[in-house]
């Protein structure tokens, strides 16, 4: 062979190559507009006849009873349940079981874990998947992954479900009433999706999808996108969430958070962004944030681990500092006295279970130290 390669390198190159054209996961539809949870019954109307709807709590009072009237007068069959708490087997047993007598389509209105209990249950009851999310808090709603909770071993499943969901609805009007906190959150995950995808596209490291996939090019330049869009728009959509007035520059700021973050992670993978809000468990004192607000200061992290370009680190760490987002231990809730013994227990913990090795270099737990101590002064 040319250039001294074996013929089983060749057809091993072959089958990387096969693997990084196939390896694109993709919703059935994303639609994104204003009011649109209104047209909710039309858009599910092709799915079936039946739809079982789990509603956030927080929601619930306020949304059931107009989307009931209209699923009604369009002669759909409408089951809600409100979700509150945590997503636990029992719950998706539960809601498995009602799907599976009840419904031709789950519905899931609300955050992470109400999605997450509406992929599952579908999934489980082999039904159609609705998303409609109520914050741009995360990729989750594009996402094919549920993570479910064991309260006797306190921890996390992730369920891979075969498929995205059916439809994605994102309603731009609901996602103003949400905190701007949440969108800021969701800038941070979003943000991750581009230096994720350098890493493990330089560390030629496999993607969520299962079968072993490598980067397809249109998820790497989804992830591209996905940062130019929120360098370009992310604090002019922080100043339209805080001041709940609508703009060119939220609406962008909502797809890159949803859309293209949730296709892009899934398609090219994680690093050291979210091996470091891993970490961050280990601290009681980020028990209150929000996963986001984690993974944020997890890409100045990997940033400075990788040595980035300090202007480039200053860069993101401006616009995360402009909307609200932790760039400093301080800003975590962690106070100068305890900043090496947090550092040392982020690195022991982000060890454990993490995606360190889709780093393009092997990684330490003193080196995580370091780099999170580095980060923090860096940011001050």
């Amino acid at each position: 062979m040319k250039g001294g390669k074996s013929m089983l390198q060749f057809f091993t190159q072959c089958e990387k190559k096969e693997n990084r054209r196939l390896g694109m996961t993709m919703i059935g539809k994303y639609i994104q507009g204003w009011n649109e949870i209104y047209n909710l019954h039309r858009y599910v109307s092709c799915y079936g006849k039946h739809a079982l709807v789990l509603i956030d709590t927080f929601f619930y009072s306020t949304l059931k009873e107009n989307l009931q009237k209209n699923f009604a007068d369009s002669g759909l069959g409408f089951q809600a349940v409100e979700f509150s708490g945590e997503i636990t087997k029992e719950k998706v047993e539960q809601y498995t079981e009602l799907a599976g007598t009840c419904a031709d389509v789950v519905i899931g209105i609300g955050g992470g874990k109400t999605m997450d209990s509406a992929k599952a249950a579908a999934e489980y009851a082999q039904k159609r998947c609705v998303i409609v999310p109520t914050s741009a808090a995360s990729d989750a709603p594009c996402s094919s992954l549920s993570i479910i909770y064991d309260p006797q071993t306190n921890t996390r499943e992730i369920l891979r479900c075969r498929s995205n969901p059916d439809m994605v609805l994102v309603d731009s009007a609901l996602l103003l009433t949400a905190p701007p906190r949440f969108l800021a959150a969701g800038i941070g995950d979003a943000m991750a999706t581009y230096y994720e995808m350098q890493a493990c596209e330089a560390a030629g490291a496999y993607n969520w999808m299962e079968g072993r996939f490598y980067r397809t090019l249109l998820s790497i330049q989804t992830a591209e996108l996905c940062r130019k869009i929120l360098l370009k728009d992310g604090y002019k959509a922080m100043v339209s969430a805080r001041e709940r007035i609508r703009s060119f520059a939220f609406e962008n700021v909502v797809e890159a958070n949803i859309l293209l973050s949730g296709l892009g992670f899934e398609n090219t993978g994680c690093a050291g962004a979210h091996s470091i809000s891993a970490g961050l468990a280990a601290v009681p004192e980020c028990s209150s944030l929000l996963h986001g607000e984690k993974v944020a200061f997890g890409v100045l992290c990997q940033m400075v681990m990788e040595n980035k370009e300090l202007e480039e680190i200053k860069e993101i760490r401006t616009l995360f500092k402009d909307i609200g987002l932790p760039v400093t231990l301080k800003d975590l809730g962690i106070q100068e006295e305890r900043a090496r013994d947090a550092a040392r227990a982020i690195a022991e913990k982000s060890l454990q279970s993490s995606f360190w090795d889709h780093e393009p270099f092997a990684v330490t737990g003193d080196m995580i130290f370091h780099t999170v101590i580095e980060t923090d002064r860096i940011s001050e």
